[in-house]
């Protein structure tokens, strides 16, 4: 004797149906509009006068907060409930909360389900893609619902679909932040910073301060060979530069002269360092401008009583002979005109108390 059962899924395909060309419109454009949408949806394919939608609270995995809400044919006002006294207090990520009729009684602190006299209540977990609990979907009647085993199986077609949708806009979520972030530390930091691919030597990202630095736009620097920014004539030390810590895979500072779009030049550093980005090796960098330093060097060399190769312009301005003390490297550089410095220091000390 052979025995077969044969149900009708084409309800179940026309939610799948349904579901799919929700999250795949333009309601798409908001965590709020598609949370709503979907809270409406399964009210009227359970024919449920509620239904929410909500995510645990991160700090207190007891604590809902339902931002979608279906209350008797509209759309209810944010909210957010304690799960101690719920049918959802025990939910596991394999399991769904079905209570055919008389839930109201069996959790008689739960204020909504008194005050509602709720019968039946369905609910299943909103779960991440390493299968754990983020978030709950329910649907609720006053009465004992009809088709228990349908009910159950679309909930959790309408709980995959919510799940799916809700880390996706998490994602987004997470994404804008970092961008924020990134934007905060490196696209406003006062010092040049461009990344870019190894092979071909393609600009993928680049800061203001490096757009403003050269005088390019933005549009025309992600255009560009890297190498346009050097002058020609050092274009080729500093490929084979690049070339040397790329195949060694260890930066070092590289001084260059920078060309700008006014075809105006200035003393630059390149000071590099090697990342993955989108699984592709790539050079991250950091340009100064030094022409200032330059400049200073310049104004202080002139200006110092020294002036020559033992000062080089670098610790200009009050006494060398103390500078000198504390850096050997100074007093290596000149140390006969410091000592003698220092010497005629002591002795105008020595003259002026006579």
């Amino acid at each position: 004797m052979q025995v077969a059962i044969y149900r009708d899924i084409t309800r179940w395909r026309t939610v799948e149906r349904t579901l799919t060309a929700l999250l795949s419109s333009a309601v798409m454009s908001s965590e709020q509009t598609i949370s709503a949408k979907l809270v409406e949806e399964l009210a009227r394919v359970l024919n449920t006068p509620w239904a929410l939608l909500g995510r645990l609270d991160p700090e207190d995995r007891m604590l809902l907060h339902v931002h979608a809400c279906w209350d008797r044919g509209g759309l209810g006002a944010p909210f957010s409930c304690r799960l101690e006294t719920s049918p959802c207090a025990n939910l596991t990520p394999d399991s769904i909360c079905y209570y055919k009729q008389g839930v109201y009684q069996l959790f008689p602190d739960e204020p909504f389900l008194s005050s509602h006299k709720i019968e039946c209540f369905l609910g299943a977990p909103l779960l991440t893609a390493d299968h754990k609990i983020f978030g709950v979907i329910a649907a609720m009647s006053d009465r004992p619902l009809q088709e228990p085993y349908d009910a159950r199986t679309i909930l959790g077609i309408f709980a995959n679909h919510a799940a799916m949708a809700l880390q996706q806009f998490e994602g987004q979520r997470i994404l804008r932040e970092t961008q924020a972030r990134f934007e905060a530390l490196v696209g406003q930091a006062r010092q040049g910073f461009y990344l870019r691919e190894l092979d071909p030597p393609r600009i993928l990202y680049v800061n203001d301060t490096l757009v403003n630095m050269f005088g390019y736009t933005r549009d025309e620097m992600l255009a560009m060979h890297p190498l346009e920014a050097v002058i020609p004539d050092e274009r080729e030390r500093v490929r084979q530069a690049i070339a040397e810590m790329t195949q060694t895979r260890q930066p070092f500072v590289v001084s260059f002269t920078g060309l700008r779009k006014d075809g105006s030049t200035f003393a630059a550093e390149l000071f590099p360092s090697f990342v993955t980005y989108h699984g592709r090796p790539c050079l991250q960098a950091t340009v100064l401008d030094i022409s200032e330093r330059g400049e200073t060097r310049t104004r202080a060399r002139d200006s110092c009583p020294v002036r020559g190769r033992a000062c080089g312009g670098r610790f200009c301005g009050r006494n060398h002979a103390q500078r000198a003390k504390h850096d050997p490297h100074v007093a290596r550089m000149g140390g006969f005109l410091l000592g003698r410095l220092s010497a005629g220091a002591q002795s105008a000390t020595r003259s002026s108390n006579l």
